[in-house]
């Protein structure tokens, strides 16, 4: 019998560079500390220096200005460029005073990435990125836990994590509108996501089988496809059936994104939380 998943949140962020800097700072903010007020277990936040529509430019320093509004909500970054002070080969590496160490995650895009397998290996933990086509994350978990089993470690997916575009209203017209707009928040989020990708020439990432041809992955194909909207049963259901489909896996990232219409956004974490989320478990 599968476990139910955990309830996290995730965010880039990805925002239109057209709007103001400090607007789009107090938005994530505040989303954020709604995740933390609904009960969401665990936050991850990423962070892109130079980077005009994802606009977090240290995770870390993000983080810390939440620590006081947020009690209940565990942090995590998502991720840290590591830093290079030692260039040189001079000076000493600090280690942590948690033992054996803080929790480490990776995150993994590719469906034949090391990375999940690794993370198997050394008990690390994992995120499949949003934008992946089903297949692939199929394949990572499935990788990361052959990585556990061989060290002797239990097919446990509990350390795996899924990030995911959800909305959620109250009925199907508005979930469907919103979420579904090619001049939406998630179309914004999978134009800016196509286009890095394509041109990384790793567009094959947001397939849902390795057969699919690129030609076919439009921007209103990947949103529909890439997006679970919809009344909170109907999520619930589209959930279930998602995990149905990769694998048991231990804790679903709600990826935040745009605030386009801010009180049908923040009534679809509340959604999320109060009533997809028990019948997500329930199933």
């Amino acid at each position: 019998m599968q476990h139910a998943p955990k309830l996290g949140f995730f965010i880039q962020p990805v925002h239109p560079p057209t709007r103001a800097y400090a607007d789009v700072l107090r938005e994530d903010r505040e989303a954020v500390v709604l995740a933390d007020r609904l009960g969401f277990r665990e936050a991850f936040i990423g962070e892109h220096l130079v980077d005009a529509a994802e606009t977090i430019t240290s995770s870390l320093a993000f983080i810390a200005s939440l620590a006081d509004a947020c009690p209940s909500i565990t942090f995590g970054t998502g991720v840290l460029p590591l830093a290079n002070y030692h260039a040189i080969g001079l000076g000493i590496a600090i280690q942590p005073l948690q033992r054996p160490h803080p929790p480490i995650a990776i995150t993994s895009i590719r469906a034949d990435s090391k990375g999940p397998h690794t993370a198997g290996v050394r008990g690390w933990s994992g995120i499949s990125a949003t934008y992946t086509g089903k297949h692939v994350v199929r394949a990572q978990l499935q990788t990361y836990l052959e990585g556990r089993r061989s060290v002797g470690l239990s097919s446990d997916p509990s350390g795996w994590r899924v990030a995911r575009s959800i909305f959620v209203a109250d009925d199907e017209a508005t979930a469907r509108r919103y979420a579904y707009r090619e001049d939406g928040a998630h179309g914004f989020y999978f134009h800016v996501m196509r286009t890095k990708l394509a041109k990384a020439g790793a567009l094959h990432v947001m397939r849902d089988d390795p057969g699919q041809s690129d030609a076919e992955l439009t921007l209103r194909r990947c949103v529909e496809r890439l997006v679970i909207a919809g009344t909170p049963q109907s999520v619930a259901e589209q959930i279930r059936e998602f995990r149905d489909q990769v694998g048991a896996f231990g804790t679903l990232l709600y990826t935040g994104h745009d605030w386009v219409e801010p009180t049908l956004a923040r009534r679809s974490m509340e959604l999320m939380a109060k009533e997809v989320w028990p019948r997500v478990c329930e199933g």
